[in-house]
């Protein structure tokens, strides 16, 4: 337990932004417990973000800014589902969003989580997230969005954690356009997996946007106390923002299910023209068959069999009825 406290600790990274400008950070684990000597005697907002929560400094924020032991509790559980709680002197906010540092996958899932107070704001998450580095570059330009306001500063993560989706949509539009176009003109085993890929991931977004859309529903209908009223459009440019990505889902769900029935009619229909070529070929080969299979009989004495030009006569005889066959399923279009 001892070496998994350690590595916790040497793992966990930290930054403060106070509305006055200044801005404190280290890889020290040690250092975090001295932010207590730094805002004791401060009087203006300040924004905490931590990466990597240590057990340590989970009890830090318990003590130090009475974060209810059920959030911290939370904020180490990454599979719990968006929602907003209020606790005795803060909001406790848990966000999904996509995680464009987690590698190949850009449907990887990550939980941010915001304890949201009168004078201060709290991020918590376990990798770097780009949502944070623009809200703090924002707030670092602009202080009076953080000044006796951290709500805003939960307002501009928010905006930038919903805007990351966008990217991904678009690409995953550019892929169900490729796929159309495979199952018109070149389809293959590969396109039904990747169309089953498509799906997958839709519904993995679909899973994490619903309830994110009563969450901001949450914030702006509800009285918290720790949001301010003017606040309150720029929380439904973000819901819409949500239901554009709930719509698009929506879209992109049903066009994948067209593009599964429209392969299976594809699917069917090559099936169907395979039947009918050898179909065509079967009937071509039967009276050949039956001519062959009547001069082949063993009979001593048979019309034609002792002749001289009977074989020319049974070959001509094949080609003129084959001819034939060809010509009329031509004229019916079966070929």
């Amino acid at each position: 337990m001892e070496a998994e406290t350690a590595i916790s600790m040497k793992q966990m990274s930290w930054n403060l932004f106070l509305a006055d400008g200044k801005t404190f950070s280290s890889p020290n684990h040690d250092d975090f417990f001295n932010i207590g000597r730094v805002i004791e005697n401060c009087e203006t907002t300040f924004w905490l973000d931590i990466e990597n929560l240590s057990p340590e400094a989970g009890d830090f924020l318990e003590k130090s800014f009475s974060c209810h032991p059920l959030a911290i509790e939370d904020c180490h559980n990454f599979k719990v589902r968006p929602k907003v709680e209020k606790y005795p002197g803060h909001l406790f906010i848990v966000f999904r969003g996509v995680n464009y540092n987690a590698g190949e996958i850009e449907t990887h899932m990550i939980n941010l989580y915001f304890f949201l107070g009168h004078n201060y704001i709290i991020t918590v998450h376990n990798k770097p997230l780009r949502a944070i580095r623009d809200t703090w570059k924002i707030v670092e330009l602009n202080r009076d969005a953080l000044k006796n306001n951290p709500g805003r500063v939960l307002y501009e993560t928010l905006d930038h954690i919903v805007d990351n989706y966008f990217p991904l949509l678009e690409k995953m539009d550019a892929r169900l356009t490729e796929l159309e176009t495979q199952i018109f003109y070149d389809f293959n085993q590969c396109t039904v997996e990747d169309i089953f890929g498509i799906k997958k991931e839709i519904m993995v977004l679909k899973r994490c946007v619903g309830p994110q859309m009563d969450l901001i529903n949450s914030l702006m209908t509800m009285k918290w106390g720790f949001i301010r009223e003017e606040n309150m459009l720029y929380y439904r440019d973000v819901r819409d923002h949500v239901e554009r990505i709930a719509d698009h889902l929506d879209m992109y769900r049903d066009l994948t299910v067209s593009l599964l029935d429209f392969y299976m009619t594809q699917v069917s229909n090559r099936m169907n023209d395979v039947m009918k070529t050898l179909s065509i070929v079967a009937t071509i080969m039967l009276p050949l068959s039956l001519l062959t299979g009547v001069f082949g009989m063993n009979f001593q004495k048979m019309p034609g069999l002792e002749e001289r030009e009977g074989f020319w006569y049974l070959l001509v005889s094949m080609i003129v009825i084959s001819a034939i066959l060809v010509t009329y399923f031509k004229r019916k279009k079966w070929m």
